[in-house]
């Protein structure tokens, strides 16, 4: 007959079982657990807490660039004829339906990342989170104003609404960024020995949150350079290769519809990587994101010009926007450079919600 072997042992919350080799484990709740093994189930327990934030700010971020392409896609001037038979359809009440359906449907990934921020948030960035809802919640009024009339959509009250709602957006990014590169407060840790509190204690937390910044930024930097390869040889594939079958297309609204979509998609993948760049990023390399990301807007528009013409695409003005932008990603890798051989800072914002929001114009 086996020995009998009893040992005990700690799940990640903290919690001391018991267990056995001959009957399941069973929860020893009379013998507390000691202070090193608490404190070791704290730490794991804040760290995947400070890895879900990451992820679930960065998710809300990405989401809302692709709300604002879809809102794009939508209600862009040079392609009212998106929504299929809808000019066709003489009822009101289906009209509208119709609207509410393709409108409302472009705001379901971003309500999901919301909550999923709110979720793991507190403070000043779930104050934020609420503040980007009622925008969301404003943008969606306004670009449902007037649906099934003959006067839909209302193009000055939407763009007012986009507006605000982009500037909860960066305010959203300004305190998540900060809720980021702050050290972790000490109240997580009330239950350790005296001893350990104060400024020995402080100090353990902001090495170890300074070298998890080091760690995200390094991944972010690597993400980021794959991304932007991908998207310059995608758009470039979308001008040469794709541009004897677009040549095919007769009509012109439905050539312009096709070459939107193949570049909208071509240059995805850079701006949704720069967004982790901006959450874990120093404010000298976040200062050289905004011109990344006003870079890739100006060579979007330079693809797009003369969309569905005989001229298409204007070679010199997206030689250009590429010249532009080229530049703007050796400043990046520049910035980026430097501030991997520097200590991240705690608690500084990355930049003023007047510089970004000035000189920006996202409305369609």
């Amino acid at each position: 007959m086996a020995k009998v072997v009893t040992y005990t042992f700690l799940d990640g919350r903290g919690i001391r079982w018991k267990r056995t080799n001959a009957e399941r484990p069973t929860r020893v709740n009379d013998v507390p657990p000691s202070g090193r093994d608490q404190n070791q189930a704290e730490d794991e327990l804040y760290k995947r807490l400070r890895e879900r934030r990451l992820s679930a700010y960065v998710a809300l971020l990405q989401s809302w660039d692709n709300t604002k392409r879809d809102l794009a896609s939508l209600f862009n001037q040079a392609d009212e004829q998106i929504f299929q038979g809808i000019d066709r359809i003489n009822d009101p009440t289906v009209r509208f339906r119709e609207i509410c359906q393709k409108v409302v449907g472009a705001f379901i990934c971003e309500r999901s990342a919301l909550v999923s921020a709110r979720v793991v948030s507190l403070g000043t960035v779930d104050t934020a989170c609420i503040e980007v809802e009622n925008a969301l919640k404003a943008v969606e009024q306004a670009a449902l104003a007037g649906a099934g009339g003959p006067v839909w959509p209302d193009w000055e009250q939407y763009r007012r609404a986009v507006e605000q709602a982009e500037k909860a957006h960066c305010k959203f990014l300004n305190v998540s960024w900060t809720a980021m590169h702050q050290t972790p407060n000490l109240e997580y840790r009330l239950g350790r020995s005296a001893f350990l509190r104060g400024w020995r204690l402080r100090r353990q937390l902001a090495d170890e949150n300074r070298k998890w910044l080091c760690d995200q930024r390094d991944e972010a930097y690597r993400d980021f350079q794959t991304s932007w390869d991908i998207s310059m040889y995608e758009i470039r594939k979308v001008l040469t290769e794709q541009l004897p079958r677009i040549d095919q297309i007769n009509d012109e609204r439905e050539c312009q519809k096709v070459i939107r979509r193949e570049v909208v998609g071509a240059l995805v993948h850079a701006p949704r990587a720069l967004r982790k760049v901006q959450m874990v990023s120093s404010r000298a390399v976040d200062t050289v994101c905004i011109e990344v990301e006003d870079a890739l807007k100006a060579v979007e528009q330079a693809a797009l010009a003369g969309a569905g013409g005989p001229v298409w695409p204007d070679w010199e003005q997206y030689r250009r926007a590429v010249e532009q932008a080229e530049k703007a990603h050796c400043r990046f890798l520049n910035a980026s450079r430097a501030a991997m051989r520097q200590t991240p800072m705690n608690g500084v914002f990355p930049f003023s919600l007047k510089d970004r929001i000035v000189g920006r114009s996202d409305n369609p």
